[in-house]
């Protein structure tokens, strides 16, 4: 695999060539003829995918490197100084300087994090959080969160690997950002899209750490065999014939459920109750999943400490018992909600106002203030 790159005079002389073990991609000059640029295709040798700049006016190779923006759509040139423009699909125009060095790194991460295309956007926010620990890992890591959020956001449809995709990132940037529990329930999520998602060795090590018991597929330890012989004993005399699988561990859900409000384990009821409102969604029963989405996500937004407890000391109250200063959902719930269809936008623009309503600090301010509200509204009017 090899290919060449000619220069040559307005009179034929050719001024420059560069051979590459490598098929030429793409290549430029600018129109003053001073500057030149060449780029090549991946290949085994260490000439795949090469950014070469030259400078025509000396016949030098001024630079060769592997470039961080990828292949380019087109070029641009700036002689004084010198800069090599790079025209990136859907994100914009970066500048090379003489060395090779990109001139316009953070902008150029900007734009691919706020890329409409998920597989830039998650490449970018993945490239973040396997940067060095540095004293930016929390900002790096706040970015990434941000921009997986706003995928799961987004209107357009996402299959289920890469809303995997997201949640196993945001898991990882809690994790930089030291929120064990909220990573928790973020790889939990992951896997109930994509079981070969990449994070159950990761969740179980944080599951230890924070004392959770693992409901991810259902361990074979002998607490949670003697448990779902338990429940699969009651319902049999209940119901008269053998329960059907998904009846025995909701069974198991709702003791364990128990078990964790009672002991005040908090982030792990917030994982059993997630599972619970998933299983209640996938028997097609949507409307009874919404309660336990919305309450773990109040538990997500609040923390314990801002959740009130009933008389018997450990026994969650209303769901609905929030801070005066949190919002009773945030974004990328909202859009995981309507991404679902577990409400149409309108059915759920009407329990986002119920939720409202429940608020005593917000139920005194105009709803049209809120900026999710807004959001939902807007979702709205474009969809119609």
């Amino acid at each position: 695999m090899e290919g060449a790159f000619y220069i040559f005079s307005s009179t034929g002389t050719r001024i420059i060539r560069r051979s590459f073990e490598a098929h030429l991609f793409n290549s430029g000059i600018s129109s003053s003829g001073r500057l030149a640029i060449c780029q090549t295709c991946n290949a085994a040798s260490e000439d795949g995918d090469r950014l070469t700049g030259f400078d025509v006016t000396n016949a030098a190779e001024l630079f060769s490197v592997h470039p961080a923006t990828g292949w380019a759509r087109a070029y641009c040139f700036v002689d004084d100084p010198p800069q090599f423009g790079v025209v990136c699909d859907d994100l914009g125009t970066f500048y090379y300087d003489t060395k090779g060095a990109l001139q316009d790194a953070e902008r150029l991460s900007e734009a691919r994090l706020a890329s409409a295309r998920p597989s830039i956007a998650l490449g970018e926010a993945t490239s973040l959080l396997e940067s060095a620990a540095d004293e930016r890992a929390a900002a790096r890591a706040t970015r990434a969160l941000a921009a997986c959020d706003r995928i799961l956001c987004s209107s357009g449809t996402l299959d289920d690997h890469t809303i995997a995709f997201c949640h196993r990132i945001r898991g990882s940037a809690f994790e930089r950002l030291e929120s064990p529990e909220k990573a928790v329930v973020a790889y939990t999520d992951a896997l109930t899209f994509d079981s070969a998602i990449g994070v159950k060795r990761r969740l179980r090590a944080l599951q230890r750490q924070l004392g959770i018991k693992s409901f991810v597929d259902f361990p074979a330890t002998n607490r949670d065999k003697r448990l779902r012989d338990d429940a699969r004993e009651r319902l049999r005399k209940k119901f008269g014939h053998e329960p059907l699988r998904g009846d025995v561990n909701w069974s198991v859900l709702i003791d364990r459920s128990i078990e964790e409000m009672t002991s005040g384990h908090f982030a792990s009821y917030c994982v059993t109750r997630r599972m619970m409102a998933r299983q209640l969604n996938d028997e097609g029963k949507p409307l009874q999943a919404i309660p336990l989405f919305l309450e773990t996500a109040i538990l997500e937004i609040n923390g314990v400490r801002n959740i009130d407890l009933g008389p018997r000391g450990g026994i969650l109250m209303s769901p609905y018992s929030l801070d005066a200063a949190s919002s009773p959902l945030d974004a990328w719930q909202l859009g995981l909600y309507v991404r679902e269809k577990l409400l149409s936008p309108v059915d759920l623009l009407k329990q986002y106002e119920q939720v409202w309503r429940r608020v005593p600090a917000r139920s005194k301010l105009p709803l049209s203030k809120d900026a999710t509200w807004a959001r939902l509204v807007e979702r709205i009017r474009e969809t119609n």
